[in-house]
């Protein structure tokens, strides 16, 4: 498996936080899309931030 440093790691992430906050302002919030199928990549970005953070926070005590 291919290892990424931590700069690497964030950058991804600052890419994906803007792709979707992007998609939240300019396709959900004028009603192109419906809210609720629109609104689960949201909900899964946001539930694999949570993730991931706990990930390193468990990584960073052992």
């Amino acid at each position: 498996m291919m290892r990424f440093d931590r700069f690497t790691e964030r950058a991804q992430e600052a890419a994906q936080r803007a792709a979707e906050i992007g998609f939240i302002i300019f396709v959900l919030l004028p009603g192109y899309v419906n809210v609720f199928p629109g609104i689960l990549g949201s909900i899964f970005w946001l539930l694999g931030l949570g993730l991931t953070t706990l990930g390193y926070r468990a990584e960073a005590d052992s």
